[in-house]
């Protein structure tokens, strides 16, 4: 099976407030607004719904649609790298062709991530939703001033993303076979060096 099959796979921690941030607002804003700003054709967004239970890794179909996603869009918050999966998404992103200065991973800053390892940094957080009229929402939210505001963020967001999508397009051409995954990954550390944030070093990480 070659080709690519997804431009664009999510990551993210499938816990807490941000998955049904994620799964019921997110996600449908990103793709309709992407549907509306891509020029050439509509993107198709990979989430996974399934779910992953603590201290389990990525599964053969995820590494397939790892593999065959043109761009990793990382939505990052404190509960991020917690996450073994998380980190091997992110790891499997790691030694693709791209065209200069277009990184085919993007980490989007949701809430507070200001301790993660600054390897999750490394790449520029090219957009940050942690202020306060961005905070995690509902659909019921939507109607009002933040959620106004949410919608504007993500429209940037798609548009900025439909212009990297035609540069990996240009980069990689018509037809091209998606890279390897690297194996074995690398995964990046959890949080920043415990001398430098104490207070999150532990045997937490799962």
């Amino acid at each position: 099976m070659g080709g690519y099959r997804y431009d664009i796979f999510i990551s993210y921690p499938r816990s807490g407030l941000i998955e049904p941030f994620v799964r019921e607002v997110f996600v449908d804003l990103l793709r309709r607004a992407l549907a509306d700003h891509h020029p050439v054709y509509e993107p198709q967004v990979f989430l996974d719904e399934r779910g992953i239970a603590v201290g389990e890794t990525l599964t053969d179909a995820i590494r397939e649609n790892l593999r065959r996603s043109k761009l990793l869009l990382v939505l990052l918050n404190p509960a991020y790298a917690r996450k073994t999966w998380c980190r091997e998404e992110w790891a499997s992103f790691d030694g693709r062709a791209q065209p200069p200065d277009q990184p085919r991973r993007w980490a989007l800053l949701l809430q507070d991530g200001e301790h993660l390892d600054p390897c999750y940094k490394a790449e520029k957080l090219d957009l940050r939703l942690k202020d306060a009229g961005l905070q995690l929402t509902d659909l019921a939210h939507l109607r009002t001033e933040n959620g106004r505001h949410l919608q504007e963020v993500v429209v940037g967001l798609a548009d900025a993303l439909s212009k990297r999508l035609l540069a990996i397009d240009a980069h990689l051409g018509a037809g091209a076979a998606p890279d390897p995954l690297p194996a074995p990954l690398r995964l990046p550390p959890a949080y920043a060096p415990i001398g430098q944030l104490p207070q999150l070093g532990g045997p937490h990480v799962r």
